[in-house]
């Protein structure tokens, strides 16, 4: 049995780095490179379900699959919580942050650039983390909302603008 590990985070920047470390951690992990290999290489008779170099699919396919695996939760009572990917796997909970931390690692292991994008909707200070997704993924031209909290809602939807005070995004690379 793995015990919990308590690291402070006074703020948005140690934050950042922490969840960054994680994701650089998560796409180091055999675990996670199967499952996300797994996602992507299913077949449909003779053929691949998501077609090769079909990046909108792929992305796609991978937001479904946590979408269906992993329900979305709080973290525990007054603490703030950040879990690694396979702990996510394991709990098959994850609130934001660890939404963020296990969509990361997966995206980031079959291939895809990734961007943090933290937003304060007015409920103190930076509340809400969700991912962007570059397309094509070797030199993005667009960067796809890839936020997994709002259940009822596509892969590209976004917290609206209006509900936005402030808005942050921050590059997922090695540390």
């Amino acid at each position: 049995m793995q015990k919990t590990r308590t690291v402070g985070v006074n703020n948005l920047k140690e934050r950042i780095a922490l969840i960054n470390h994680f994701i650089q951690e998560g796409k180091k992990d055999a675990q996670i490179r199967r499952l996300a290999s797994g996602v992507l290489s299913q077949r449909c008779g003779k053929e691949w379900c998501i077609p090769e170099k079909d990046w909108d699919a792929e992305v796609e396919a991978i937001f479904l699959w946590i979408r269906n695996n992993v329900r979305y939760t709080l973290d525990p009572w007054e603490l703030e919580l950040f879990q690694k990917a396979r702990r996510s796997l394991e709990n098959r909970t994850a609130d934001c942050d660890d939404q963020v931390i296990l969509a990361g690692a997966m995206l980031q292991v079959v291939g895809y650039p990734i961007r943090l994008i933290v937003v304060d909707t007015g409920k103190g200070g930076y509340s809400h983390i969700y991912l962007s997704v570059g397309l094509p993924p070797l030199d993005p031209k667009k960067w796809l909302p890839f936020d997994l909290t709002a259940t009822t809602e596509p892969l590209g939807w976004e917290v609206p603008t209006y509900t936005v005070k402030r808005k942050r995004i921050f590059q997922v690379q090695e540390v």
